[in-house]
């Protein structure tokens, strides 16, 4: 009880004393406010202890969202966060054309092996040459024209030397034919070079497998697929294609000369001991077509060995000039 002055003479008030507010509940989260859940669960008296625990542990259960959420983390890659390191192959990185579906494949090892081959064809039909000349001279010396007039040891004797012929021939055609393969291969892949180069050859990529392998069109038809390989991979020193233009008329002047001599060849049931001019003349005329297709086979080998050398040099200057610091897949 507290005392204040007078406002007048001796007269004394006294004030009541004063009685402390009621504690004040705490306000209720909005949230809260307007859920049903917490006038359900409103189980506190009138001074509201019970209800005042509830909304206490309510309060500390809640999910506070900040008003300002924190930008998410920049992907991997980007400023201010490493991204992973990426591989990257040892050496060089391999040049490609844009738009190749296929890279450049060197040549030099095909054509090496082509250019052994194309030798070997060559001393094989020389070496059937050879015999057939000489079973040419041994057949002129048994025969007048009319009948054949040669002891039985002269006959033995151009038998032994028509073997040998025989033999040698068949050889030059298993190697042929063993070459054809290996020059199929690498006329593909120098079909897909001309393209990785950035040429657009004409002829379908299936015709560099079907004019070698194709019965008869083999005898004209590769040439056509090389000059159009030959026109598609010109480096800055171009080349004519005279080249290819021999080797076509050569290849192909054989091909039917051998088909001749194949069909001028006599038979045995030819042989007319009573007239055996026929027999002469037909024997005779295969002997001139043997050695004829023999002689251009040589010439045509040659010239092939040099087209296939020549296009291979031209593409891998075509690649250099393109491209001089690129590395090239070697075929395995």
């Amino acid at each position: 009880m507290r005392c204040r002055p007078l406002p007048s003479r001796d007269r004394v008030v006294t004030e009541p004393p004063t009685t402390p507010p009621p504690d004040t509940p705490p306000e209720r989260p909005a949230w809260l406010q307007s859920s049903p859940t917490a006038d359900a669960f409103d189980l506190g008296d009138d001074d509201g202890a019970p209800a005042d625990e509830f909304e206490r542990l309510a309060a500390s259960m809640a999910v506070v969202t900040p008003a300002n959420p924190p930008p998410p983390p920049p992907p991997p890659g980007q400023p201010g966060q490493p991204g992973p390191a990426e591989w990257t192959p040892p050496g060089p990185a391999m040049w490609q054309p844009p738009g190749s579906s296929r890279p450049f494949e060197p040549l030099r090892g095909l054509t090496t092996w082509l250019t052994i081959m194309f030798g070997v064809c060559a001393l094989g039909a020389v070496g059937a040459l050879v015999a057939n000349l000489r079973l040419s001279t041994t057949w002129s010396e048994i025969h007048d024209g009319s009948e054949i007039t040669g002891s039985f040891a002269e006959v033995e004797a151009l038998a032994g030397l028509e073997s040998t012929a025989n033999l040698l021939i068949v050889f030059v055609a298993l190697f042929t034919f063993a070459t054809g393969v290996v020059f199929t291969i690498w006329l593909v892949r120098a079909r897909a070079n001309a393209s990785a180069l950035g040429g657009q050859p004409g002829l379908a990529p299936g015709w560099a497998i079907g004019a070698c392998l194709a019965p008869c069109l083999n005898a004209f038809m590769p040439q056509f697929v090389v000059g159009d390989i030959w026109r598609h991979s010109q480096p800055a020193r171009r080349r004519r294609l005279s080249r290819v233009i021999t080797w076509g008329v050569l290849w192909t002047l054989t091909a039917l000369m051998a088909f001749s001599a194949r069909g001028a060849e006599p038979d045995e049931s030819d042989m007319n001991f009573f007239d055996q001019g026929g027999f002469i003349d037909s024997y005779t005329s295969a002997r001139s077509l043997t050695t004829n297709w023999l002689v251009l086979y040589v010439f045509a080998a040659a010239a092939c060995a040099v087209v296939v050398r020549s296009l291979s040099a031209m593409q891998h200057e075509r690649h250099d000039e393109l491209h001089p610091d690129a590395d090239v897949i070697t075929p395995g």
